[in-house]
Formats: C-alpha cells, structure tokens, sequence
C-alpha cells in the first residue's frame, strides 16, 4: 500500500493525485448517530426520529455502499460542453492501455453512447436549459445501465486558460509586414482534465483522478488566435493523457483495496 501511494502522490509533482473511497455509508450513519445520542442523550428510536429535513438529506445521500466486483463492464463517458459527447480519436489512444489492463481478469471497457443515453435520458425543463450537473450525471448512468456497465469514469477538460503575451519582437506589430511575419507573440494554453468513477446502479464514488498539461509556443500577431486554437487542442489531449495515467494509479489503488478486503472476508469465513 505504501507502494501504491508513493506511486499516486507522485503525480501530485504533475498537477495530479488521485483519490479512492471505499467506506461504508450504514458505518457513517451509524457513527454520526451514536455521536448525536452521545451529545444529547438520546434513545436510538429518538436519533432516528429526529433525522428530519435536511439531517434526513443528509443521512439518505450518506446510506450508500461500495460494491466493487470483478469482472466487470466498466463504461467511459465524455462530457464536452455540459453534455455527454462520443469520445473523440485522440482521446481513445489514451484510454487504450487501461482498457487493455482491464480486458480479461477484470472485465472489459466500452464507452458510453450518447445515442443510446439519449433514448433513455430524463426529459429537459424548458424554463431551465442551462447544464445541469445533477441531470447530466444521471442521465449518464441511466444510459450505462441500458448498455449493462457495472461502474462508469465520467471525464471532462473543463479548465482551459490560454494567455498571449507580447515578447521582444512586439515592436514589430507597428509594421505591415511584422504582422504576418516576426513571432511577437507567446502563446500558453493550460488544460485540466478530471474525472470520477462511480457506481451505475447507486451512484457510490469509488474515486477521483485529475491531469493537467500546458502547451505554449510562439507566433505573428497576426495568427495568435489560430495558434491559441492549436495549442488548445494539443493540451487537450495532453491532459487527457495525464488524466488517463492518474486513473490508472486509481485503479491501481481500488483493486489493491479490494484484493486486501477479499483476503480478511475469507479470513473470517474460515
């Protein structure tokens, strides 16, 4: 396990360290409670009653289990722009060693269509047309459950920052000819790429992951806006292909965690 983490914090120095979860929300509820009853004295029924309003929110979104079981279909699903999108080429090249990783022994990897979540997704509201993350996530899983994957990695590159600055050359911009031909320009595009792994049928986090890459270069004033487009797309992929070695120490992790659990389960059994 120290492997494990010194092998995931590692990627912190990247921009990037993934995170597991595999605790129990009937262990959670019953903590939280037994400190309540302890704090004021209540019976156990009266810690139950007294789950109202948003104490009663708080303990239904809490009541959820891990249940990691392999094999397994694992789905991938890209949000571009608020919505669920196919997941482009150059994005597949990064995602094909995990998928070749889990193929066999663990199960096997299929991206989400939107076609088919579109068929089984929850209508939109009219008066609220702006992206909504609670709805998108849902409809997610809805199309994964139709498409029968057990667990799915929603992804997004949500954070691009792109700045262009004048260098030495600036000067030259005063010119016809500098316009089109001195590279008074640095352009730097920086892109981050995260991701979250989740249980289809009850909606449990298993995990998160994150990539970041920054692709810079030089250019005319004149083609900026053309070279800022470039680099987007290139930093683009790079931080998918951050992303995608942050899930598989992710991964890494979770089945390490699940490998330990089996062992003491079969412990116990005997």
């Amino acid at each position: 396990m120290k492997t494990l983490l010194t092998a995931a914090c590692a990627a912190l120095l990247l921009g990037a360290c993934s995170t597991i979860q595999t605790t129990s929300g009937a262990d959670y509820n019953a903590r939280t409670d037994a400190l309540y009853r302890a704090a004021t004295g209540a019976t156990v029924a009266e810690a139950s009653m007294g789950h109202i309003g948003v104490d009663a929110d708080i303990a239904r979104i809490a009541a959820v289990e891990p249940a990691l079981v392999f094999p397994a279909r694992i789905g991938i699903a890209h949000i571009d722009r608020g919505q669920l999108a196919g997941i482009p080429a150059s994005h597949q090249k990064s995602w094909a060693p995990l998928s070749d990783r889990i193929a066999g022994r663990f199960g096997e990897v299929v991206p989400i269509s939107p076609l088919i979540a579109g068929m089984v997704a929850e209508g939109i509201d009219p008066k609220n047309v702006r992206p909504n993350t609670s709805r998108l996530i849902a409809n997610i899983r809805r199309g994964a459950a139709r498409q029968h994957v057990d667990y799915v990695l929603v992804y997004e590159v949500a954070d691009l920052d792109a700045t262009t600055t004048g260098n030495a050359l600036k000067a030259a911009d005063w010119s016809i000819l500098g316009l089109f031909m001195l590279p008074s320009r640095n352009v730097e595009v920086k892109a981050t790429a995260s991701a979250v792994l989740l249980d289809v049928r009850n909606g449990y986090p298993y995990g998160t992951a994150s990539g970041v890459a920054t692709k810079d270069g030089l250019t005319t004033s004149h083609g900026a806006n053309d070279k800022r487009r470039k680099l987007t797309g290139r930093a683009t992929d790079a931080a998918v292909d951050a992303l995608a070695l942050d899930v598989d120490t992710l991964w890494t992790q979770l089945i390490e965690t699940v490998a330990v659990e089996s062992s003491r389960m079969a412990e116990l059994s005997k």
